[in-house]
């Protein structure tokens, strides 16, 4: 974002920005933290040699249930949301300023808003998304049906609807960090 708008140059014209201006310029990198997190959770995830267990219930459940993490998944998603938290810092310091401490403190900022908002998907899936094992076809499915045996969760909300939720309150919590990082910074 920063790179798109040409913030000027120092960290005190980045953050001397309205506190509207630095609330969006956390709210992109976090969106995005959050989904590149929520993507390497699930496709690498769903790889692990051990068996999911779910974030609610810490139960075991098939691969592919909503709600499922394993640490395989876990560690992903950190990894997927800390490279977005990463360039987003290095964003950051071109622009701003050359200052090591301040790419942590963004970088990290961007890193923590994606897992929270990882985590966050994975909790509203487990609960607001059916799972369900079709006997059948021997997998996890969407909805339920004849020879179907419910998992976890009721049929609320869509995938979709799921990571539009977390990632913008992703967005919304690094916009947060980035404003409070202008009041200590």
């Amino acid at each position: 974002m920063l790179l798109l708008t040409g913030a000027p140059n120092g960290a005190n014209a980045c953050f001397g920005l309205s506190s509207f201006q630095i609330f969006l310029y956390g709210i992109i990198p976090g969106f995005y933290s959050c989904t590149n997190g929520d993507t390497w959770s699930s496709e690498v995830g769903v790889l692990s040699k051990t068996q999911p267990f779910h974030i609610i219930t810490f139960k075991q459940v098939p691969a592919g249930t909503n709600g499922g993490v394993s640490s395989l998944g876990l560690i992903s998603g950190f990894c997927g949301s800390l490279l977005i938290g990463l360039l987003g810092g290095l964003v950051f310091l071109m622009n701003c300023s050359f200052d090591i401490t301040l790419f942590v403190l963004v970088s990290s900022s961007i890193t923590i808003s994606g897992v929270l908002g990882n985590l966050l998907d994975s909790i509203l899936g487990g609960t607001l998304q059916y799972s369900g094992w079709d006997e059948k076809r021997k997998c996890v499915v969407r909805k339920s049906g004849d020879n179907v045996i419910r998992i976890s969760g009721v049929d609320i909300l869509s995938n979709s609807a799921i990571n539009f939720i977390t990632s913008s309150i992703s967005g919304i919590i690094c916009g947060c960090l980035f404003l409070y990082l202008r009041s200590i910074y």
